[in-house]
């Protein structure tokens, strides 16, 4: 077995960089996750970063039950590939799937330290990923940019969850209503894609909620 973390040693002392990296997370039943998960996800836009959703393929295998394939990204720079892994390795009936994120340092700061803490890494491309990895997610990108792309799935997640009901104790309660949603509604922590950012949160929340244009809020 390749001990990576003895490689990522070698490299920093030769002062060198890796130039790519492929990590893969598999679902050998298809119960935790499968194609159509990350289709869903991508649907609802949880794959946007800076306000625009990454370029995506579909790959169908026309019900030869060999597997298909869902991309997300680019080739070149960062790009996740879904596949059917057991349809592909000959078992119609297997659910296995496999999870492929390939980080490429052509655009992005690639460090040796990926081959040390794989899961940091996959768990850090996209904030929805951190739920299929157990550990801290790390992000390649800033911490400005994660919650920014954090603060507006929150946005688009309470417009579309609650947002009617919202609307409802508004009209309800009128002057009242901040008061009771204090009291009933709002509780202490953090949302999950948000608890490994360190320093002060809420202002960088705030910074980023003001940059939402009204349209994209509503």
């Amino acid at each position: 077995m390749r001990s990576w973390p003895q490689v990522a040693n070698v490299l920093d002392d030769l002062d060198a960089r890796i130039s790519h990296v492929d990590i893969a997370i598999d679902d050998l039943t298809g119960e935790t996750f499968n194609l159509q998960t990350f289709r869903d996800l991508y649907d609802r836009g949880e794959f946007v970063m800076n306000g625009r959703p990454p370029q995506a393929q579909y790959v169908d295998d026309c019900g030869s039950n060999k597997g298909c394939s869902f991309y997300v990204g680019q080739r070149g720079h960062k790009q996740l590939n879904i596949y059917e892994k057991g349809k592909q390795l000959g078992d119609p009936e297997s659910g296995h799937t496999r999870c492929e994120l390939r980080l490429y340092a052509k655009r992005i700061d690639l460090p040796n330290d990926v081959l040390r803490n794989p899961g940091k890494y996959f768990a850090g491309s996209y904030p929805m990923l951190a739920a299929y990895v157990v550990g801290e997610a790390e992000r390649l990108l800033t911490k400005e940019q994660m919650v920014n792309a954090s603060a507006k799935a929150m946005v688009r997640f309470l417009r579309n969850q609650a947002g009617t009901a919202l609307n409802l104790v508004m009209d309800a309660l009128g002057d009242d209503a901040v008061e009771f949603l204090m009291e009933h509604v709002v509780r202490d922590g953090r949302p999950g894609r948000m608890k490994n950012v360190v320093g002060d949160l809420p202002a960088l929340v705030r910074a980023q909620l003001q940059t939402i244009p009204s349209q994209e809020a509503a």
